[in-house]
């Protein structure tokens, strides 16, 4: 098991280098191939529907303007793409292909956001996005939650490159079908870890979670670990997590992540949403 391919969804924005500059770290340990993603909108999407008719020449001001957006969105990610791996060092391809270091490419898609992705990110290994972004883009938002909730796919949530990925991780663990998925979904990261903490949390009135099954499937890969038991006390378990991992200056975090829309999610007290917003660290989520 490895990563292979690493998918970075541009928007031609502020945030795309940050988006790049955090997938090429991720890519580094695994000389894994990264493919910058970018998703011209329908010009048609732009028309306004009613009972109101539009004229011909409206119509199509609308349409051309939308092009004219969809271009400058373009050649802005393009040149996010090639200053992002000038920096890192990375070769540009016209296509994916594998190699003895990272690697990059540029694809186009046309379509919604969201569906776009979600479809790219079917077979990529692991999906790059920036919470700040999310946060100011509906888009990207939707996206997000199309392919850790829809597609599936591992996501790694960073609001900048990381210093070392994966360094010291960090698991958020509760014994769940969602925090299992994660651990395993997880391996390939793992591997590649300095140490390898388990966080469990619990309050007063809650027995301690075990984590024998975990510590020895874990074993099974090579891979030893330690645990932590955090009790969350008067706090919530997304700050009783991230204050553990910043006792334990850890550099990365796996979780479970559960969600049904950008209006509202939940992982055991609404711990997604909180790790989503308050995360001084970067996160790999799965669903």
């Amino acid at each position: 098991m490895s990563i292979a391919k690493i998918l970075a969804p541009l928007s031609g924005g502020n945030h795309d280098p940050a988006i790049l500059a955090t997938a090429f770290a991720a890519a580094k340990p695994y000389n894994a191939h990264v493919e910058a993603l970018f998703v011209r909108a329908d010009p048609r999407l732009s028309l306004p529907y009613g009972a109101v008719p539009i004229s011909p020449d409206v119509v199509q001001a609308i349409i051309d303007s939308a092009e004219e957006a969809n271009r400058v969105a373009s050649t802005a990610a393009r040149a996010a793409l090639k200053v992002a791996a000038g920096i890192a060092g990375v070769e540009i391809l016209n296509r994916p292909r594998k190699a003895e270091a990272v690697t990059c490419s540029f694809k186009e898609m046309e379509g919604r956001f969201e569906r776009c992705a979600s479809a790219a990110a079917r077979l990529s290994d692991l999906v790059v996005f920036n919470p700040a972004a999310i946060a100011h883009n509906p888009d990207l938002a939707d996206a997000f939650l199309e392919t850790l909730i829809k597609t599936e796919r591992p996501v790694l949530l960073a609001e900048q490159a990381p210093k070392a990925f994966p360094g010291k991780t960090v698991i958020a663990w509760d014994g769940s079908d969602t925090a299992a998925r994660a651990l395993v979904a997880a391996i390939p990261v793992l591997k590649k870890a300095n140490e390898i903490s388990l966080l469990c949390c619990c309050d007063g009135d809650q027995a301690k979670i075990g984590t024998r099954d975990a510590e020895q499937y874990l074993a099974l890969h090579g891979l030893s670990c330690t645990n932590r038991m955090i009790d969350v006390d008067k706090r919530t378990v997304g700050e009783a997590l991230l204050a553990s991992a910043h006792e334990n200056s850890g550099d990365l975090m796996v979780m479970g992540g559960f969600g049904h829309s950008r209006f509202g999610e939940a992982i055991f007290g609404g711990v997604t949403q909180h790790i989503r917003w308050h995360a001084t660290l970067p996160v790999v989520m799965v669903h």
